[in-house]
């Protein structure tokens, strides 16, 4: 009689590390990023699943933060094996407290199935960029902000994307858009990757310090007004502290990837993050994550809390 395979992994434990957190906490997309690294993992050794190489969605759920100061231990079981694409259950622990849960679905883009063209494009549509002047920073339209590293400053993680935000905002939008490519050698080739979509679209400029007045005349740390003067400034560039009004607490982290990134990887990706209401401390988000050439390659919906920026320092 064939012995059936397992249906769940033996638990992975590790050390996350310091660098990619927002104060003393590990940023959400990267344990996303992790989760999904060893669902693929699992399936890539699997007898019914070796084909499936690729991450379609995830729905990650964060219950309590996680702190890179104490070892995570993730669990894996399986949900549904199926021929086109299956489902496995991934579960993060620090100590007896469970932090993280997601519920990811492997597929292989290359599979075959029907393909229309929709017609639909975003709107307003993105303007025309020329990315080789992005290249040497010397787009009329355009300018760079990359967070400095400091080992205790406040945004660590952001330092790993460069972005580039429009130099005079569209006023009659109700989003914010950047260019983004990496800030640091994410990979061999200095690209970003399928394996970090869920960590890039976790990474936009927070789109509800616009909304805010100015704090004794000037801009929250986050807005892009604020963004726009740390980017023409050499020493104070926002990432040692945060003197933002709150910070985002994500709740929800649900990602679609439409298609696969070449294997190398691109250099330019371009993030539209655009928010419908804020009510009661409760935000959600819509993030739209496209290629060079502007197609569709990420949906991402975010649910999240909106709380003070000393919480992120204490120990939630």
């Amino acid at each position: 009689m064939a012995t059936s395979p397992p249906t769940t992994a033996l638990p992975t434990t590790l050390q996350l590390p310091s660098d990619i957190g927002i104060g003393n906490v590990t940023i959400g997309g990267y344990i996303a990023c992790v989760m999904a690294k060893y669902t693929l993992h699992y399936a890539r050794h699997h007898p019914k699943m070796q084909h499936q190489v690729d991450l379609r969605s995830a729905v990650v759920q964060f219950y309590r933060p996680v702190f890179p100061t104490k070892s995570m231990t993730m669990t894996l079981r399986e949900v549904s094996i199926g021929k086109g694409w299956s489902t496995l259950r991934v579960e993060s622990f620090q100590g007896d407290k469970l932090t993280t849960s997601g519920d990811l679905v492997v597929t292989n883009f290359s599979n075959e199935g029907v393909t229309l063209q929709t017609g639909w494009r975003p709107s307003p549509e993105p303007k025309p960029i020329d990315l080789t002047k992005l290249e040497t920073d010397s787009h009329p339209d355009w300018i760079s902000y990359h967070c400095a590293f400091y080992p205790d400053g406040f945004q660590r993680g952001h330092s790993y994307a460069k972005a580039f935000i429009p130099r005079t905002p569209r006023r009659e939008a109700t989003f914010v858009e950047q260019w983004i490519e990496p800030g640091w050698d994410c990979h061999p080739q200095g690209s970003l990757t399928n394996e970090m979509i869920q960590f890039i679209v976790e990474m936009p400029l927070p789109v509800q310090e616009d909304l805010f007045p100015p704090i004794e005349g000037k801009p929250s740390t986050g807005s892009i007004a604020a963004t726009l003067e740390f980017a023409e400034a050499l020493e104070e560039d926002g990432s040692k502290a945060l003197k933002a009004r709150v910070v985002n607490v994500s709740l929800t982290l649900s990602t679609e990837i439409k298609q696969r990134l070449p294997s190398e990887g691109v250099r330019w990706l371009y993030l539209r993050n655009e928010c419908k209401r804020i009510l009661n401390g409760r935000m959600d988000m819509e993030v739209l994550l496209f290629d060079e050439k502007m197609d569709l390659i990420a949906i991402s919906h975010q649910t999240a809390f909106l709380i003070p920026p000393a919480s992120k320092i204490q120990k939630l």
